[in-house]
């Protein structure tokens, strides 16, 4: 029994470990393959013991040409190494028995679904955030743009949201409910245990040490945005540090993985020097916040709000800052549900704020090991179907 995990970011890295300890408490010959990948040329080889998760590891980048159309060439030349990785993985593995990702809008999904075509029953999407509740800016781009990403990346390549592309199966969420991609089968994903996956992790989080209330601001990614939502997001973005810091409360910035540097949020740190920068980005989010006790932990719409807001964290969501975030009702009432308190203008963050509420205690997850056993049960007999 073989199944390939294609991963981008560290929590992917840390959710296909926990599925791959549930699959091998069942299977224990059971071969994971990792197909590790980044859009930066960053593996997090520094951050995780692979040696310890995969049986076998294979690397490429992940191009796009989104940011402009000049990236085109470079794209092109990307997708020839993807083509070189998935051989080599191919020769080592003729026969597989399922394909994850935690996203089916990547390329390196779509190339080895093509190139494994006998894989029919186990092409699944594992949930990785908000993507699998919305419908995303690839699946709704125009005609010639969907064209433009064919001829760059080949003619089976599908531009859709996430969950909807046509080898994809199955779909496993963590609200199965509420995800956007209907006509799939839709599972309940397995709880991640946080304490098997200290194991394997190489560095400690950052410890934050300050007498004054902690403010943690998790950026969400640039490029799902169009042009009047990215600059409405900017300037929020500069009166949501103006009102933590008038309410003497330190700011500490947490980018995106998926497409921020420093130079990105720089805007911000000229004019709020005093905002700190989370030194390690590779941290996930989930092991910075368990290692430090935020008074607040505010984003426009990161789904990362909905594991924290588990383990009692004081987690605001702020949608107005952007018009698409609005739109997205059933991942707003998937976290007022959930105790996360959503601020539809300044004025309700500031009463928030001042108010400074706690979470009720009922609303923490079942994290038992009684517990985790029985969903990773139900969990297996999905999976190995």
């Amino acid at each position: 029994m073989t199944f390939i995990f294609i991963v981008f970011r560290p929590y992917h890295i840390i959710s296909a470990y926990n599925i791959i300890q549930v699959i091998k408490s069942k299977y224990p010959d059971a071969k994971c393959i990792g197909y590790i990948s980044n859009a930066n040329d960053q593996f997090w080889d520094d951050l995780f013991d692979y040696d310890k998760i995969f049986d076998e590891k294979y690397y490429s980048l992940n191009l796009f040409f989104e940011k402009s159309i000049f990236n085109a060439g470079k794209v092109i030349h990307n997708n020839f190494k993807i083509d070189a990785c998935i051989n080599n993985i191919y020769f080592n593995n003729p026969k597989i028995d399922g394909i994850i990702t935690f996203s089916d809008t990547w390329k390196l999904y779509q190339k080895l679904v093509v190139k494994y075509k006998d894989v029919t029953k186990n092409c699944i999407v594992m949930d990785e955030g908000a993507a699998l509740y919305y419908k995303n800016t690839v699946a709704e781009s125009s005609p010639v743009r969907k064209l433009i990403r064919k001829i760059l990346n080949g003619w089976d390549y599908e531009s859709c949201s996430m969950g909807e592309h046509s080898k994809t199966i199955k779909v496993y969420a963590n609200y199965p409910d509420k995800v956007k991609c209907v006509e799939k089968k839709v599972y309940l994903m397995p709880k991640l245990d946080y304490s098997t996956i200290v194991d394997v992790i190489k560095v400690k989080p950052e410890i934050i040490k300050s007498n004054k209330k902690k403010c943690l601001f998790i950026s969400t990614p640039i490029f799902i945005l169009n042009n009047n939502d990215r600059i409405n997001s900017v300037d929020c973005t500069m009166k949501l540090f103006e009102v933590l810091s008038k309410n003497n409360i330190e700011i500490y910035f947490k980018m995106h993985p998926a497409n921020e540097t420093i130079d990105d949020i720089k805007i911000y740190l000229d004019k709020f020097p005093e905002v700190k920068v989370i030194e390690d980005q590779s941290i996930p989010v989930e092991f910075l916040c368990a290692a430090n006790n935020f008074d607040y932990i505010i984003s426009p719409i990161s789904s990362a709000l909905l594991n924290l807001s588990s383990f009692k964290f004081n987690c605001i969501s702020l949608p107005y800052f952007a018009s698409k975030f609005l739109e997205c009702y059933d991942l707003l009432e998937l976290f007022k549900a959930n105790g996360i308190k959503v601020a539809q203008n300044q004025e309700e963050l500031l009463s928030i704020i001042k108010t400074n509420e706690k979470i009720d205690a009922f609303k923490k997850i079942d994290n038992s090991p009684k517990q985790l056993c029985e969903d990773n049960l139900v969990f297996l007999d999905s999976f190995i179907s």
